[in-house]
C-alpha cells in the first residue's frame, strides 16, 4: 500500500509513504454509542478491529464527557 503526500514549503514536491497491505481475508469492523445522562453530561463507547488479518487488533474507547 502506498500514499502520496506533499507539503507545501518543503524542498521536496512529495513523499511516498508505505504501510502494511491488508490480508484478503481479513475485515476491518467499529462500532461506537453514546448517550446522554445528564444535560451536560454523555458517556460514550468504541470499538474498533482488525480481524483475520494473523495478529488481530482490538481498541476499547470508554469515555465521559463533560460540558459547560
Amino acid at each position: 500500500m502506498c500514499s502520496s503526500r506533499s507539503n507545501r514549503g518543503s524542498p521536496r514536491n512529495g513523499r511516498n509513504v508505505y504501510g502494511a497491505t491488508p490480508q484478503r481475508d481479513a475485515a476491518v469492523i467499529g462500532f461506537q454509542a453514546s448517550t446522554n445522562v445528564a444535560t451536560a453530561t454523555r458517556l460514550y463507547l468504541r470499538y474498533d478491529g482488525d480481524i483475520g488479518s494473523g495478529t488481530d487488533n482490538h481498541a476499547l474507547n470508554l469515555g465521559l464527557r463533560l460540558s459547560w
